[in-house]
């Protein structure tokens, strides 16, 4: 004051100016976090009130913890109905452990004969083969079926095949559902079995895997409408081929296929055009052909050596031209040596003759129309002698 020569009110109105601002200041802070604190309060008790609003936050909060800490599931989830049951097959005291030969006819007959095969004849119906294999008496036959299922059935308890009939209806023995399909059989074997479905899809699995599952249980996991149109084994270090309705083939590296359990879905092996379907799948091996059939009473055969080994998931190369009304129907590949055509009969395209003719045809080149042929084929297979 004396300094300065101000008055005492001139000194306290100074003195007073800062602590007045000050105070409104921290009135304003208070002010507003009592109203952050109210927010906050309804917001809890809106939540306290609501499921909804807990299940988002707990949700929210979950996706958080996902994003900072997780990582990709090394197992997998599957139900408890689809864990594998390992079965024992009771095999029977009196029945002496032999070596025999397990076939599978196009017409839908199993039977087992001895290991020197059935007395050669003129071929019928039932002597076109879809499968083989050489077992014994005492070991597990397992089929695989168009809906992915495994069916076991004891080989001694197999129809002997030295009959006309070449056996008994797989259908009956091992219990197939109406409209299922069996593609191939197995017994033990170091190969690995391939599924592909109609859609593309690809799987690999361990065939010791599949004989201990639970019969008729899956050995893949099928998306709603989609089927297995081909069941095969197959060498690790061989390629696959794969045929389309729509008259396109893909040829890849088996080994690209990794190998999964029965309760996987598999994986993509070929993209499909709109429209279109696998018609059948194989292993290739060696220098064998490719014969497609189309339903317009047409086939071809082409070497498969101008087919190049692709990658996986790839749409494959055109094998021959398919006019827009028509579409491949049976594909094969192996050997054109000892193969059979089973020919509809003149009455009715459907209807299938009981005589198999030899399929003679010459190999062409990729991309080049079909042949035109006496009758319409409607399946192709290897002769059982």
């Amino acid at each position: 004051m004396k300094k300065f020569k101000l008055t005492q009110i001139q000194t306290d109105h100074i003195l007073d100016m800062p602590l007045k601002r000050l105070t409104a200041l921290e009135k304003r802070k208070l002010e507003e976090e009592q109203a952050e604190l109210k927010k906050a309060i309804a917001g809890f008790n809106a939540l306290l009130k609501s499921d909804t609003r807990q299940k988002t936050l707990v949700i929210k909060e979950l996706n958080e913890v996902v994003q900072e800490f997780g990582r990709e599931r090394r197992t997998e989830i599957v139900s408890s109905d689809d864990l594998p049951v390992f079965e024992t097959t009771e095999v029977a005291e009196d029945i002496e452990d032999e070596p025999c030969v397990v076939t599978l006819s196009s017409s839908g007959q199993i039977g087992r004969l001895g290991v020197d095969g059935a007395k050669k004849a003129n071929p019928g119906r039932h002597d076109i083969i879809t499968a083989s294999l050489l077992t014994s008496t005492t070991s597990t036959v397992t089929a695989i079926t168009s809906e992915g299922r495994a069916l076991h059935i004891l080989a001694a308890e197999l129809v002997e095949a030295d009959g006309r009939t070449r056996g008994g209806s797989a259908s009956q023995l091992f219990g197939t559902n109406k409209g299922e399909v069996i593609h191939t059989i197995l017994s033990k074997t170091k190969e690995h079995l391939v599924l592909v479905t109609e859609t593309g899809v690809v799987k690999r699995l361990e065939t010791e895997e599949v004989q201990k599952t639970q019969n008729a249980k899956t050995v893949i996991k099928l998306k709603s409408g989609d089927r297995v149109v081909s069941a095969f084994c197959s060498p690790g270090k061989t390629d696959l081929g794969i045929s389309t309705s729509d008259g396109q083939f893909l040829r890849m590296p088996v080994s690209t296929v990794s190998i999964q359990g029965r309760g996987a879905a598999g994986i993509a092996g070929m993209k499909l055009k709109n429209g279109s379907v696998v018609v059948s799948a194989e292993t290739i091996l060696g220098d064998d052909f490719l014969t497609t059939v189309l339903n317009n009473q047409t086939a071809k055969v082409t070497p498969l050596s101008e087919f190049e080994s692709r990658g996986r998931n790839g749409v494959g190369v055109r094998v021959t031209k398919v006019p827009e009304d028509s579409k491949v129907t049976v594909a094969k590949i192996g050997p054109l040596t000892n193969l059979l055509a089973v020919m509809a009969t003149d009455e009715d395209p459907k209807k299938a003759d009981p005589n198999p003719v030899t399929f003679l045809l010459e190999p062409s080149n990729r991309d080049l129309v079909s042949t035109k042929t006496e009758r319409q084929i409607l399946t192709l297979g290897i002769s059982r002698w």
